[in-house]
């Protein structure tokens, strides 16, 4: 990233783009996001360079419902290292009639 700062910060948002903007995690990591250079205000410790966090936030039970508290509901898992270290990898394999089986055919 070619970003002008110290202070560079990397952000995924997915559903709706609104509802997760007005949760009071969201609001108070944007607002740390800001007070960080213009403030030296960081309460979250998100500016030393060994201080990154990943968050990933699990959608699979709110598929089709687009209300805040089915957003705020969600699973989220936190940690400091990417890949998550929780995380299961599966492989799947495309078969000819467009469909998905975990070994090859």
């Amino acid at each position: 990233m070619n970003a002008n700062s110290k202070y560079t910060y990397l952000r995924f948002v997915t559903g709706r783009h609104d509802l997760p903007s007005y949760t009071k995690e969201c609001a108070d990591m944007q607002r740390n996001f800001l007070d960080t250079p213009l403030k030296g205000n960081d309460p979250l410790g998100c500016s030393g360079e060994n201080n990154l966090r990943y968050d990933t936030r699990s959608r699979w039970e709110m598929l089709g419902t687009i209300t805040r508290p089915a957003e705020t509901a969600c699973l989220t898992k936190y940690d400091t290292q990417w890949s998550i270290l929780s995380t299961k990898y599966t492989k799947y394999y495309l078969t000819l009639s467009q469909g998905l089986q975990d070994k090859p055919s």
